[in-house]
């Protein structure tokens, strides 16, 4: 039975859509003390020119593994030196090898990192070829040590829930938004299209915090921004690529990021809630908007 999309209850704490942003200003970092005379293409560059890494912002709990409240695909082409930012719902239908079908955020609980790199592969039918994994701490110390990000907001936000002392308000139109108030923009769950609203929100964010971070008057603010976040990352890219990967970057941030989110629908099936994709429609997003062939 499909079912329009609704807003499903949620942790207060998911404040992932500046998970990717944090990744992003690690590599600018580590990319300002590279030489300027670097090539873009990393040693033993990916195939067809193109690195695909899986960022993964955790719900970390004591005790388990947790699961991933936000995951995205930064797609970099090193011949176009241009950057896309493909959003993967968490709540995406896969199949869970040995485990049956599941939703897409439950696959780092089942085994890690590499779990959550192979079933987004397949839905996609592209390889990834690296990841990020990162928490929400001090978030909001890099949000306001760039100055703040300007932010356009379409519509009024407005929300107060006493049981978690969270209280909303924020006003339409663009605005330069300090780190509480982009967690606020983050937290907002009061949307009829539920997480395909939040994701959305997720990559005007991601997008706006890139492009603060590449600006020159930012740069004086890197070795900070650096010791911010150094304890935030886990990644499986080698010290020596780093550099050729934040370079790339930084050029993409310059040309302008696209951002795209996996087409498909909300359905229920079992009493449960998926977003449900269609091979079709996605073979076209990863050809037309990655550039990526068809295997």
């Amino acid at each position: 039975m499909e079912t329009s999309p609704k807003t499903l209850p949620g942790r207060s704490r998911r404040t992932s859509c500046l998970i990717l942003a944090v990744m992003l200003v690690i590599v600018i970092v580590i990319a300002s003390y590279a030489l300027p005379t670097l090539a873009l293409t990393p040693p033993g560059g990916a195939p067809g020119h193109k690195l695909n890494i899986l960022v993964l912002g955790l719900d970390e709990r004591k005790g388990d593994r947790g699961r991933t409240d936000t995951m995205v695909v930064v797609s970099i082409d090193y011949l176009t030196k241009e950057v896309r930012l493909l959003s993967f719902p968490r709540d995406t239908r896969v199949q869970l090898p040995g485990k049956g079908f599941d939703k897409a955020n439950s696959a780092y609980a089942a085994g890690g990192p590499r779990a959550s790199m192979d079933v987004v592969s397949r839905i996609l039918e592209i390889p990834i070829h690296n990841f990020v994994t990162t928490n929400f701490a001090g978030v909001t110390r890099i949000v306001d040590r760039l100055g703040g990000v300007v932010i356009n907001v379409d519509k009024p936000m407005k929300y107060d829930d006493p049981y978690q002392n969270l209280h909303i308000n924020i006003r339409a139109g663009q605005q330069l938004m300090d780190g509480k108030t982009v967690l606020e923009y983050a937290r907002y769950r009061s949307d009829p299209e539920g997480d395909i609203a939040r994701t959305r929100r997720q990559q005007t964010l991601i997008v706006s915090i890139l492009k603060k971070a590449a600006l020159p008057s930012s740069w004086r603010l890197l070795p900070a921004l650096l010791s911010d976040v150094k304890e935030m990352l886990k990644t499986d890219i080698g010290a020596g690529r780093l550099p050729f990967v934040g370079l790339a970057l930084v050029w993409g941030a310059s040309r302008g990021v696209r951002s795209q989110t996996l087409p498909g629908k909300a359905v229920v099936l079992g009493g449960v809630s998926y977003w449900s994709t269609e091979p079709r429609q996605v073979n076209d997003l990863v050809r037309d908007f990655l550039g990526i062939p068809l295997r």
